[in-house]
């Protein structure tokens, strides 16, 4: 979103900035005019006035990615509008503030297939945090630790012992293309409330966008976006590589997607 409004007609923007969570050094330096704040935390309240203090006019937009702490947390901000990327989400927010249905996206200028590295020639790889609000994320990359399984990530110290011993630590942020780049499979898993939602979260954008084989768990609005996918690349729409998801549905089907992959011919 940055590197977009930096882009957007040179000249008219004079400055964008990104602040993190209770980390707000320059923000009293600029009469702000809009802001786009994701997720929630205890100071964003404080964080919008603030903005308003410095600027009466200033257009703050909450792009809705999840649901966290609760809905009514969200819905109470002082904000002139909503993003979201669920369209169950769209009509409950539409009545608050004037709402914007955008799916995520990856940046096909950071991620993109790159030369493949040793540092991450994995073959099955998952990059993401350690969560019990994720059903099937154990039990898949259970099934993926006889094929190589390496973990990127948060919060792998408490995992049990079969997967905290496959965790490498946590990946660099500028590392994410040349993992997935590298690594023969990745392995994708969403939080069961974005599940619900219909969010398709950034792993999927940004592991296609590379180039990369996907095996997923599912939901009906992300095998509704592959089949979509698979009909712009078939049609030369899409302005990468051609990319490959597959659907894990039922127990056992990781392990037997993988080693039709990487045991069979047809897979290789």
């Amino acid at each position: 979103i940055k590197n977009a409004f930096q882009n957007l007609n040179v000249g008219i923007i004079d400055h964008v900035q990104i602040f993190a969570p209770f980390s707000y050094v320059g923000l009293n330096d600029t009469k702000w005019d809009f802001a786009v704040i994701e997720g929630y935390t205890g100071s964003f309240p404080t964080f919008i006035r603030r903005l308003q203090s410095i600027n009466s006019n200033v257009l703050i937009i909450h792009y809705c990615l999840d649901t966290y702490p609760t809905l009514k947390h969200i819905l109470n901000l002082d904000v002139n509008g909503f993003f979201t990327n669920s369209k169950v989400l769209l009509p409950k927010l539409n009545k608050l503030a004037p709402t914007q249905y955008i799916p995520l996206a990856a940046d096909p200028n950071v991620m993109r297939p790159i030369k493949k590295s040793t540092k991450y020639n994995h073959t099955v790889v998952y990059l993401g945090h350690n969560s019990l609000t994720k059903p099937t994320l154990h039990r898949m990359l259970r099934e993926a630790l006889d094929y190589g399984l390496v973990i990127y990530g948060h919060n792998w110290f408490n995992a049990p012992d079969d997967l905290k011993s496959r965790w490498r630590g946590v990946l660099p942020l500028n590392d994410v293309a040349e993992l997935y780049s590298s690594a023969k499979i990745v392995i994708g898993t969403t939080e069961g409330k974005q599940q619900k939602l219909g969010m398709i979260n950034n792993r999927v954008y940004e592991t296609m966008s590379c180039g990369s084989v996907l095996i997923s768990d599912t939901f009906d609005i992300l095998e509704d976006f592959a089949i979509n996918t698979e009909k712009n690349e078939k049609n030369n729409i899409s302005s990468n590589s051609s990319s490959l998801i597959y659907f894990d549905r039922n127990p056992g089907d990781t392990v037997k997607i993988l080693h039709r992959l990487l045991n069979t011919e047809e897979g290789r």
